[in-house]
């Protein structure tokens, strides 16, 4: 029986979140399990102790990343993972080094792109669950990162 990697991607606020629980929801009476692994769960922890995107913390949550999937992988219980990921430069690496992870294990990969219009991106920013959750409310970065290529 295969494993499945659900990689949910797209700009900040584009929903990964939303789509990924309603998606877990609906998926685990089919699929016995599936896991959700918010990217925010890695990120947060990390972020507790080291600058966002300094080399430090590009270099823990790599070894986090690499360590849950390698272990997920490798657990028979787990058929499935769906993952929510913000696609940015300093992961890039990283990311190759989880595709070939799934592929030594036959983990089939699925990208899925979530996009939402800009301005509803914005609007989306002043959602007061946002900043409890750790995830991006500042307006005029969300146009700065659009603006910089940054992802």
């Amino acid at each position: 029986m295969s494993k499945h990697l659900f990689i949910l991607h797209g700009l900040p606020a584009a929903g990964k979140f939303t789509v990924g629980s309603i998606a877990h929801q609906k998926l685990e009476p089919q699929l016995s399990g599936i896991r959700f692994f918010h990217n925010h769960l890695v990120v947060d922890a990390v972020k507790a102790l080291f600058d966002f995107g300094t080399d430090s913390f590009i270099e823990m949550r790599r070894k986090v990343w690499l360590d849950l999937f390698e272990r997920s992988f490798n657990e028979p219980s787990i058929r499935g993972i769906i993952f929510t990921f913000a696609f940015e430069k300093s992961a890039a690496e990283t990311f190759e080094q989880i595709i070939a992870l799934a592929a030594k294990f036959n983990v089939r990969v699925h990208f899925i792109h979530l996009k939402c219009e800009a301005d509803k991106v914005i609007e989306r920013c002043d959602q007061s669950d946002r900043g409890t959750k750790g995830k991006l409310t500042d307006k005029a970065l969300y146009k700065n990162i659009l603006e910089s290529k940054f992802v």
